[in-house]
C-alpha cells in the first residue's frame, strides 16, 4: 500500500501489486475464464496469499456448504491485506480513503463485506447507513427495538409505556412510508392477514406490485435478513393492531399517506450501482430478481462484482499467449488426475503427492495452523464429501508487528512479509 496524496486533513491511499503479484494476478484471471476451480488450487500453491483466489475459493467452500473454512480464507485474505498495510493508514481514524474505482483496493472492500456477513451468521450485527429514516430496514428495525424494550419486565412501567408509546408511532410512520412491506412480511412469517388488510387498496398485492423497483430490492434484502425477528405472537399482535390504525387513517383521508406516496416515486426512482452489487452479494433471490434487465443480462465476475465505469487501472493485463493458457489447462488436469477418485495405484500414489503439495502451503503460513490450506476442500474433492474438521484457533495469532508494517508499505506480492 502506498500513500498516494494528502490534502484537507483526508489521506488517499492505495494497494499497489508487485510485478510477481500481477503476474499471479494475470493467472487468476485465466483461471477464473477457464470455469476451472482446480486452477485456483494450482494457483495457491505458488502464490497462498493471492487474496482474489482466497476469495474465489472462500465462495465455492461455501457453496459446499463448509462455512468453517470458506471464513477462515476470507480471514486469511484480510490478514495478507493487512501486512501490507502503509503505517500511516488506519481504519478508525476516519481520515484515510480507498478508491473503490482502483482494482487493486476492491478486494478489500470484498473481503471486509464477506467477513461482515459472516460475522452477521454469528449473530453480530452492526448498523452503518446514512440517511437512515428513508431506508426500510430502518424505518421497521427501530419500532421493532422499542416494543421489544417496552417488554422488558424488568423496567420501571412509565419507561414501558412509553417504549411503547413510541413503538407505535414509529411502526405507524413506516407502515404509512412503506405499505409494500407487510404482506411479504406475512408471507416470510407463515402468517395470513384477516380480509379487511389484504383486500384493503393501502395494504392488498398492489402496494406491492406498484412500488418502485429499487423500493423492492431494498424491501427484498431487508425482509430476507430479519423476518424471524417478527415471528413472536406478541410482536405480531402488536403489528396487527397499528396496522388497522394505519387503515383508520388511510381512510380518514391523512395528508401524510400522500405525502409518502410523492416521496417514493421521487426517492426510488432507481437504485444506484453499489446498491446492486450490494444485492448481487448478499445472494437473496427475491432482491436478485428485482434487479433491473441491464444489470442481470450482464456477466458478473464474483472477484470484482459490477466494477465502475470510471475504473482507474495501474496496469492492464497482457494479451494471452498460447503457451501460458495450456500450462494453467494442464494444472487443472494435473489436479483433477491427483485427486481422482479412482481406487487404481496410480490415483493413490497421485493423491499422496498433492498432500506433499498441501504441506508446501503449509511451510508459507506466518502461523501455525490446526489444519492445512485446502485440506478439506481436498477430501471433498478426492472422497465426494467428508465432514468439518474442528476449527483452527484464529484469534490467538500474532498480530502484525513493527517489521511487518515496515513491510506493508511495499507492493503486495501475494506472499507474507518475512516474520
Amino acid at each position: 500500500m502506498r500513500l498516494l496524496e494528502s490534502k484537507k486533513g483526508l489521506s488517499l491511499f492505495a494497494f499497489e501489486h508487485s510485478e510477481e503479484y500481477q503476474q499471479a494476478q494475470h493467472k487468476f484471471l485465466l483461471a477464473v475464464e477457464s470455469m476451472e476451480p482446480n486452477n485456483i488450487v494450482v494457483l495457491l500453491q505458488t502464490s497462498p496469499y493471492h487474496v482474489d483466489s482466497l476469495l474465489q475459493l472462500s465462495d465455492a467452500c461455501r457453496f459446499q456448504e463448509d462455512q468453517e473454512m470458506a471464513r477462515d480464507l476470507v480471514e486469511r485474505a484480510l490478514y495478507s491485506m493487512e501486512c501490507a498495510f502503509h503505517p500511516l493508514f488506519s481504519l478508525t481514524s476516519g481520515a484515510c480513503r480507498l478508491d473503490y474505482r482502483r482494482p487493486e483496493n476492491r478486494s478489500f472492500y470484498l473481503a471486509l463485506y464477506k467477513q461482515m456477513s459472516f460475522l452477521e451468521k454469528r449473530g453480530c450485527p452492526r448498523t452503518a447507513h446514512r440517511n437512515l429514516s428513508q431506508l426500510p430496514n430502518f424505518a421497521f428495525s427501530v419500532p421493532l427495538a422499542y416494543f421489544l424494550l417496552s417488554q422488558q419486565t424488568d423496567l420501571p412501567e412509565h419507561e414501558q409505556s412509553s417504549a411503547r408509546e413510541k413503538a407505535s408511532l414509529l411502526i405507524q410512520q413506516a407502515l404509512t412510508m412503506f405499505p409494500g412491506v407487510l404482506l411479504p412480511l406475512l408471507e416470510y412469517c407463515s402468517m395470513r392477514p384477516d380480509a379487511t388488510v389484504s383486500t384493503h387498496r393501502f395494504f392488498g398485492p398492489n402496494a406491492e406490485i406498484s412500488q418502485p423497483p429499487a423500493l423492492s430490492q431494498l424491501v427484498s434484502l431487508y425482509l430476507g435478513r430479519s423476518h424471524f425477528l417478527w415471528k413472536e405472537p406478541a410482536t405480531m399482535s402488536w403489528l396487527e393492531e397499528n396496522v388497522h390504525r394505519v387503515l383508520q387513517a388511510v381512510d380518514a383521508g391523512d395528508p401524510a399517506v400522500e405525502a409518502c406516496e410523492h416521496r417514493r416515486k421521487v426517492l426510488y426512482q432507481r437504485a444506484p450501482r453499489n446498491i446492486h452489487r450490494h444485492v448481487i452479494l448478499s445472494e437473496i433471490k427475491e432482491a436478485v430478481a428485482a434487479l433491473p434487465p441491464d444489470v442481470t443480462t450482464q456477466s458478473v465476475m464474483g472477484f470484482d462484482p459490477l466494477p465502475p465505469a470510471d475504473t482507474v487501472y495501474s496496469y492492464v493485463r497482457p494479451e494471452r499467449k498460447g503457451g501460458e493458457r495450456d500450462s494453467v489447462i494442464w494444472g487443472s488436469q494435473l489436479l483433477a488426475c491427483i485427486c481422482s477418485p479412482s481406487p487404481t495405484s496410480i490415483g493413490s500414489v497421485s493423491f499422496l503427492t498433492f498432500l506433499y503439495f498441501v504441506f508446501q502451503i503449509k511451510s508459507h503460513q506466518p502461523w501455525k495452523h490446526d489444519r492445512a490450506l485446502l485440506s478439506v476442500t481436498v477430501a471433498k474433492l478426492y472422497h465426494g464429501g467428508g465432514e468439518t474438521r474442528g476449527r483452527s484457533g484464529w484469534g490467538s495469532e500474532p498480530q502484525p508487528g513493527p517489521q511487518q508494517a515496515d513491510a506493508g508499505c511495499a507492493r503486495h506480492d501475494g506472499q507474507l512479509p518475512p516474520q
